[in-house]
């Protein structure tokens, strides 16, 4: 290692670090779906799980990842994660709305 070179995070990594706070965001969604949480609280994660998505894809589109010949397992997979995010992050909230706030009009 070169003056910690291996441990500095490159702008192209912003792109996978915004899509695992999405990921994230999404768990939590989870969690608050099973717990009596506020719908206030699952409509700010949803949005910074949003918000995380948008600039992802900013950022991957700017920031592309170099062609050194290091072997990224999830750069080979990027499209298909991005997309499998989207369809848990919506259907999680979509099951909050259902389960949390249409339950309370019954």
């Amino acid at each position: 290692m070169k003056g910690g070179d291996e441990m500095r995070i490159h702008k192209y990594h912003i792109a996978d670090l915004l899509t695992l706070c999405k990921v994230i965001c999404t768990c939590i969604l989870g969690v608050l779906l099973l717990t009596s949480a506020k719908p206030q609280t699952a409509l700010i994660i949803f949005g910074i799980g949003e918000l995380c998505d948008a600039f992802d894809g900013i950022c991957a589109r700017h920031w592309k990842y170099p062609k050194d010949g290091k072997y990224r397992w999830w750069r080979e997979y990027a499209p298909e994660i991005d997309q499998i995010t989207d369809i848990f992050h919506l259907s999680v909230m979509g099951l909050f709305f259902i389960f949390r706030i249409c339950s309370s009009f019954i």
